[in-house]
């Protein structure tokens, strides 16, 4: 008999894109998929096969009506269906629907793309959630995470035992196949920097604004792009009239981008990230564009980049170290910035290709005896 396997995320473009590959190969395996995610702005990158649920969860909403609500919607919807295997995302499908699952005796496997805020914090109501996350996680069959240092966390937390612990080699992958140049980068007069993540303070944006001002007023033959969305909701968020105050004219805020077209016109990817990461997507993806990167000494950045061969690591909090960087990149020949950039399309070639964090995943299904 087929087995039915739904998927719960707090996103609808990030199930679909950055976990599609694991999705198409349960499809193959003949399995129902379904899928929960918050209601989409845009219905692109839709899978044919998958059914698509929609939920009124909001990712950073605190909101104790909309949570009760969301709980109940998902458990009403698992008890009935009762499905061979539940896959969470994120921590609010992890902390319910893991709940769920053992209140039903229904397997799950929950992933972590990066421990949030809720591992950090001290206040109460979030010491509470931890105490409950714990009871929820304990019978899943496996927790996973995106680097050894979350890891740790968890089991120096005793959050869950260790043998039910794996680390995804890789992250969650990149299709190099997809994310790759047709053409050989192009290395112009002006030499150009970009940015790309959610526009909140714990990415590094004001370390960048700052260090790119400064390489701006050596009369340097440099251009500066801040790409992606704002998320003025989040506590580390920056508003848009803010923000354009902040960059002035030293620096062209673009918004969400399709990275396909502006990866191979760039010439150095910068992230001086301290957010609690997993493994950067968008780091990944730039290396696999053969781009030089340029990234702070933080979990989920530092792995993809090899110091003074792909790119350059630098200390977090540090913009004149940035500077010092983005500098030195500047006076690179154009031989070493294309060595560069094919050291790091080597290392996504051999440890961040989806293809091998999918066998990750077979593996974890023959482990739990999913498919016979």
């Amino acid at each position: 008999m087929n087995k039915t396997i739904v998927l719960i995320d707090n996103h609808y473009w990030s199930l679909n894109h950055f976990r599609g590959y694991l999705i198409r190969y349960l499809l193959e395996q003949k399995c129902r998929v379904i899928a929960f995610t918050p209601y989409p702005t845009h219905f692109d990158g839709t899978i044919e096969g998958v059914e698509y649920h929609y939920t009124n969860m909001k990712r950073t909403s605190t909101s104790i009506l909309n949570t009760i609500n969301y709980f109940i919607y998902l458990y009403k919807y698992i008890s009935k269906v009762k499905p061979d295997l539940v896959i969470n995302f994120t921590i609010k499908p992890v902390l319910f629907s893991s709940l769920i699952c053992q209140m039903n005796s229904i397997r799950c496997i929950s992933m972590f793309p990066g421990l949030s805020y809720l591992f950090t914090s001290t206040s109460t109501k979030d010491s509470i959630l931890k105490l409950i996350l714990k009871f929820a996680i304990r019978k899943c069959d496996k927790i996973l995470v995106l680097n050894e240092e979350d890891k740790n966390i968890l089991e120096r937390g005793n959050y869950v035992k260790p043998e039910k612990l794996k680390v995804l080699v890789g992250g969650e992958g990149v299709n190099t196949n997809l994310y790759k140049l047709n053409n050989p980068r192009k290395y112009n007069a002006t030499i150009t920097f970009i940015m790309l993540s959610r526009i909140l303070k714990n990415k590094g944006t004001l370390d960048y604004i700052e260090a790119a001002k400064k390489l701006s007023k050596e009369n340097m033959n440099v251009k500066f792009y801040l790409a992606g969305g704002l998320d003025e909701t989040h506590p580390e968020g920056i508003r848009k009239n803010d923000l354009i105050k902040l960059i002035d004219n030293y620096i062209e805020y673009i918004g969400p981008i399709n990275v396909h077209e502006w990866f191979p016109k760039c010439d150095c990817f910068v992230l001086p990230s301290y957010y609690n990461e997993g493994m950067n997507r968008s780091i990944m993806e730039a290396i696999s564009y053969q781009m030089p990167v340029i990234t702070t000494d933080n979990k989920g950045c530092r792995e993809m980049v090899i110091n003074n061969v792909s790119g350059y690591i630098v200390p977090k909090h540090d913009s004149e170290k940035l500077y010092e960087a983005m500098k030195s990149f500047c006076f690179l020949n154009i031989k070493s910035k294309e060595e560069m950039g094919k050291a790091g399309r080597n290392l996504a070639l051999n440890t961040f290709d989806e293809k091998k964090i999918l066998q990750q995943y077979k593996k974890i299904f023959s482990d739990i005896c999913l498919f016979h």
